[in-house]
C-alpha cells in the first residue's frame, strides 16, 4: 500500500547518514537556500505518502502525542514575532521548516508506516546494515588517525561531529537490542552490529554516548529480566574500559581536570540560561535567544553568540514557560505512556509488543540524557528523525494494526 513511501522513508532513516555527506547539496543560486541530501529525500518522502495515502483512501490515524510535538512547533515557528533579532524570511521559513515542521512530519508517516510488519522488519534489517557500515568506518578512522576534532582523534565516520554520530548509534542499538529479541532480524546479524556499535561508540571518545550506551543495555536487560546478559554487557564493557584507559585519547578525554573544566564551563552556561528566563519568564527572548544574547549575560567571555549546549535551558530562555512546557511533554508524555502500557500488558513478559515499547523508552531516556549535556541536538535532523521513528514504533502499537501487506517483497531485499 505505502511501498514507495515505505522504501524512501527506509533510505532516509538508514541509508542517507552512510551516503550524505558524499551527495553534494543542491545549489539553486543567491538568496535561495541550499538543499541537502537528507533534508531533499525527506521532502519527496512526504510527497510520495501524501499521494500514496490519498489513493489508499484510508483515514489517518494519529496519536495524541503527534498533537503535543505540534504545538510544540507553532511556539517555535511563532518566536521569531518576538525576537529583535529575526524577522521571516525566505531562508529562515526554510530553516524553520527543516528543523521543526519536517520532524513532525517523519513522525506522522512512521506512525502510519509502522502498523505493517513488514515495514518494521524492513526498519530493523537496514538499520543494522548501516549500524554495522557506520561502526566499521568509526572504528577505521580511530584507527588510523584519521578523524581529529580539538586536537584528539575521536571517530566521525561520515558525521560532523562524533557527539552526534554517538547519539545516533545509541538510538540504533535501541532497535538493535528489540530487532534481535523480537526476531525481526537473524541473532548473528543482531549480534554483529550490537557489537561493533559498542566498539564505534568507544572511538567517537563521547562522554555523553558511553553513558547513554551503558543505560540502554542496563534498562533492557533489567526490564526484560534478563541479569545474565546483563552481567555479560558489564564484564565486556568493563574489559574494554580497561583497554581503554591504557589508551592516551581516553586518558586525556576523561581525565577529573578534563571533566571539571567541562563541566564549569556548562554549568556556568546553563546559569546564564536560567537568568534570562527569569528575566522573560512568560515567552522568553525568542528564536534563538540564547545564542543572541549570550555575551550580554557572559560579558567576561571572548564570545558574544554561543550556544547554551544544554536543550532544556535553550528552551526556558527561547520560549519560557510557554514553550518549555510543550518541549518536556515532546518527551515525558511517550515516556509515561510507553511505561504504563508495558506494565499494563498481560504475560508472558518477554513479547514482542514489550520489546517494541522497550526502543521507545530507550531511546526516549538516553536522548534526554544526550540534550542535557549537548548543544543543538534537537534540531539535527539526522538524530531527530531517527528518535522520532524509534517514538513511533513504539505509538504503533496502540493501534493494533499489524498488518503484513504494507510492504511488498522478501525482508532484508
Amino acid at each position: 500500500m505505502y511501498r514507495y513511501s515505505g522504501w524512501i522513508f527506509i533510505a532516509l532513516l538508514c541509508y542517507i547518514p552512510v551516503v550524505g555527506s558524499f551527495i553534494p547539496s543542491t545549489n539553486f543560486g543567491a538568496g535561495i537556500p541550499d538543499l541537502d541530501p537528507l533534508r531533499a529525500l525527506a521532502y519527496l518522502l512526504v510527497l510520495v505518502f501524501a499521494i500514496e495515502h490519498s489513493m489508499a483512501g484510508q483515514p489517518t490515524s494519529m496519536h495524541r502525542w503527534i498533537g503535543i510535538v505540534c504545538i510544540y512547533t507553532l511556539v517555535v515557528v511563532a518566536s521569531p514575532l518576538w525576537s529583535p533579532a529575526y524577522s521571516y524570511n525566505s531562508v529562515l521559513i526554510q530553516e524553520l521548516f527543516n528543523n521543526v515542521v519536517l520532524p513532525v512530519c517523519v513522525a506522522s508517516i512512521a506512525l502510519v508506516l509502522f502498523k505493517y510488519k513488514q515495514t518494521v522488519r524492513r526498519y530493523c534489517f537496514h538499520l543494522a546494515v548501516a549500524s554495522i557500515v557506520l561502526s566499521v568506518i568509526a572504528i577505521v578512522q580511530f584507527i588510523q588517525g584519521s578523524s581529529v576534532i580539538h586536537g584528539q582523534a575521536r571517530s566521525m565516520a561520515t558525521f560532523n561531529n562524533p557527539n552526534l554520530l554517538a547519539v545516533y548509534l545509541v538510538l540504533s542499538l535501541a532497535v538493535m537490542l528489540y530487532a534481535v529479541d523480537a526476531g525481526k532480524i537473524g541473532k548473528k546479524l543482531g549480534y554483529l552490529a550490537q557489537t561493533l556499535l559498542v566498539l564505534a561508540v568507544f572511538t567517537t571518545l563521547s562522554r555523553k554516548g558511553l553513558g547513554t550506551m551503558v543505560i540502554a543495555f542496563a534498562f533492557y536487560y533489567w526490564t526484560i529480566n534478563k541479569k545474565r546478559n546483563l552481567t555479560i554487557i558489564a564484564i565486556l564493557m568493563l574489559s574494554i574500559a580497561v583497554v581503554a584507559a591504557g589508551v592516551s585519547q581516553f586518558s586525556s578525554r576523561f581525565s577529573s581536570d578534563e571533566v571539571e573544566r567541562q563541566f564549569q564551563g556548562k554549568a556556568a552556561m546553563a546559569i546564564a540560561g536560567v537568568e534570562m528566563f527569569l528575566d522573560n519568564p512568560v515567552i522568553g527572548l525568542g528564536y534563538k535567544g540564547y545564542y543572541e544574547n549570550f555575551g550580554n549575560y557572559m560579558p567576561n567571555l571572548w564570545r558574544d553568540k554561543y550556544d547554551a549546549h544544554n536543550e532544556y535551558v535553550t528552551a526556558m530562555a527561547n520560549y519560557g514557560i510557554v514553550g518549555f512546557i510543550p518541549f518536556l511533554a515532546v518527551f515525558l508524555y511517550p515516556l509515561a505512556w510507553g511505561w504504563r502500557r508495558m506494565r499494563r500488558l498481560p504475560r508472558p513478559y518477554i513479547r514482542e509488543e514489550r520489546l517494541r515499547i522497550l526502543v521507545g523508552l530507550i531511546s526516549l531516556i538516553t536522548f534526554m540524557i544526550s540534550q542535557f549535556y549537548a548543544g543543538h541536538l534537537f534540531y539535527q535532523n539526522v538524530v531527530v528523525f531517527l528518535l522520532y521513528a524509534n517514538v513511533a514504533l513504539m505509538l504503533s502499537t496502540s493501534f493494533r494494526k499489524n498488518s503484513a501487506s504494507g510492504l511488498s517483497g522478501k525482508v532484508g531485499r
